[in-house]
């Protein structure tokens, strides 16, 4: 199956229409925890749902581990991954795991990158001319990859040396697919594991 990304704006939609479309399918997420309520969590839930009536997924429930990662249960044996930053939300589905995430550009802050980035990468920021975008660039391929293995932020982001790889788009690593890109003021990053892959925007 070819790995699918979805794009959608937070600002091309009113609150009173996400909440209304959300109570449609609101139940078939089943958390231990509560659940964000922000504009950006509901619009990931239900560009999640859309996608999975048009890939005709059937019946599915998105649960809950103990540290809340969500899982899919379906029929179909499908995987997906929700990002949102900035103006933007990101949902990945494929056949196979899959990881991703979307960053707004920030300012460089060395503490930061100290802490979660290993010496080349650092290195590489602060030879740049562009420090606040390679540092953002750096971030949302660390979390991918990190999401894609569902240890999240205790996977530890210097585990991840992208440092080779900064000038790429596409390319393979760690012993997966990354595509990387910038749109707008914000930097998308995809970690996969199917042949291909293909973005769309939608329209909820």
């Amino acid at each position: 199956m070819t790995t699918k990304v979805y794009i959608a704006s937070l600002s091309a939609y009113t609150d009173e229409k996400i909440t209304a479309d959300y109570e449609l399918i609101k139940d078939k997420f089943i958390s231990n925890g509560r659940l964000s309520e922000r504009k950006e969590s509901l619009i990931g839930r239900l560009m999640l749902h859309k996608a999975l009536t048009s890939l005709e997924a059937g019946e599915y429930k998105v649960v809950y581990t103990d540290n809340e990662k969500p899982v899919l249960e379906s029929d179909k044996g499908l995987y997906f991954n929700i990002s949102h930053s900035g103006d933007y939300v990101v949902a990945a589905i494929s056949d196979s795991e899959v990881g991703c995430d979307i960053q707004e550009v920030r300012t460089y802050n060395p503490r930061v990158a100290g802490r979660n980035y290993c010496q080349r990468e650092t290195d590489l920021i602060e030879r740049s001319l562009s420090k606040d975008e390679v540092f953002i660039r750096l971030w949302a391929l660390k979390e991918s990859v990190l999401k894609y293995t569902g240890k999240g932020l205790s996977g530890g982001l210097s585990t991840y040396d992208f440092s080779p790889y900064i000038a790429q788009e596409s390319f393979e690593a760690f012993g997966c697919s990354f595509y990387v890109k910038k749109i707008e003021n914000t930097y998308f990053a995809l970690c996969y594991k199917a042949s291909e892959f293909k973005i769309e925007t939608t329209d909820l």
